[in-house]
């Protein structure tokens, strides 16, 4: 919830408890004062290795935390979506790819703290791109537009996420197929934590 919203049902809770329930508006108050003080939570992000002919597809971010960087498709996993169903949603909406019929792997997570509000853990997908579709540019303002490179070769500067994931992949080997598992592989998150946060 936003502080507009929090800020908005606080009003709402002075109105309702006006006059004789003045004890119970002190306890709502209570209540929407300390959701204004709770911490920050890590967010859950998809990204989605999709390949062709050895090959994967990278835009260059606009817009957001990253922008100007190089990463995958890919976004944030909504309330009681499947890690599946979001990379194939996320596919779609971005690049026009359909990925539904094909199968769809789970592959790696990293855990990246981009500043003292932005967490991250990124669930990285993968899945075959069908024969006879091309990736188009459906959101001109978020990415700059898409390409094809090999992991290894992907642009600099790259989106954090990817980039560690990168390394990760160069320090377990060269094939594609050492990502596939039934479990996920984890990056910790050494060398990544913000100054002020313990």
């Amino acid at each position: 919830m936003y502080l507009g919203q929090l800020q908005c049902c606080l009003r709402r809770e002075r109105c309702a408890h006006s006059g004789h329930q003045a004890d119970n508006h002190g306890k709502a108050t209570d209540k929407w004062t300390r959701a204004l003080q709770m911490p920050p939570a890590a967010q859950i992000g998809v990204g989605v290795l999709l390949w062709r002919e050895g090959a994967v597809l990278v835009g260059m971010r606009k817009g957001s935390h990253g922008s100007g960087e190089w990463a995958l498709p890919g976004g944030k996993l909504e309330f009681g979506e499947t890690l599946e169903d979001c990379a194939a949603r996320e596919v779609l909406e971005e690049t026009g790819l359909d990925i539904c019929s094909v199968p769809i792997h789970r592959a790696w997570v990293t855990s990246t703290v981009f500043d003292k509000v932005t967490h991250f853990v990124t669930v990285f997908m993968q899945a075959d791109v069908p024969q006879g579709q091309e990736a188009q540019n459906l959101e001109p303002g978020k990415c700059m537009g898409w390409q094809w490179h090999s992991l290894q070769q992907v642009p600099t500067p790259r989106f954090r996420p990817l980039n560690e994931l990168i390394a990760l992949q160069a320090a377990h080997g060269q094939q594609r197929d050492s990502f596939i598992s039934p479990l996920f592989h984890s990056a910790p998150l050494t060398g990544h934590r913000v100054k002020g946060l313990s």
